[in-house]
């Protein structure tokens, strides 16, 4: 009688350290899930800054292209205005000759 109460006490033991077991491995493997999603969201954050640093990269460069463009045009109509005003020098000279 004593070693049927002893082996159902140690069977009933067992059964809640396994129950206990189960619950702790599903605490883990929650935990875990919830590290690799943080990761995953980590990386992907990562990747968004990356590309947003490329973006930046190349909207400076096309400021820079932007800027040459717009010196060699001011320096364009420097030239042109130069000529133009030759150009009204000559005609003055031209009429005051005549």
């Amino acid at each position: 009688m004593w070693l049927y109460l002893a082996l159902t006490l140690g069977l009933l033991e067992v059964g809640y350290l396994e129950h206990e077991l189960k619950k702790e491995v599903e605490l883990l493997d929650n935990y875990n899930k919830a590290q690799e999603n943080l990761i995953a969201n980590l990386i992907k954050r990562i990747d968004q800054n990356s590309e947003s640093c490329s973006q930046v990269n190349d909207l400076g460069i096309e400021i820079r292209v932007c800027q040459k463009d717009v010196e060699h045009a001011l320096e364009m109509i420097e030239e042109l205005k130069a000529k133009r005003s030759m150009d009204i020098l000559d005609e003055l000279r031209k009429e005051g000759k005549e």
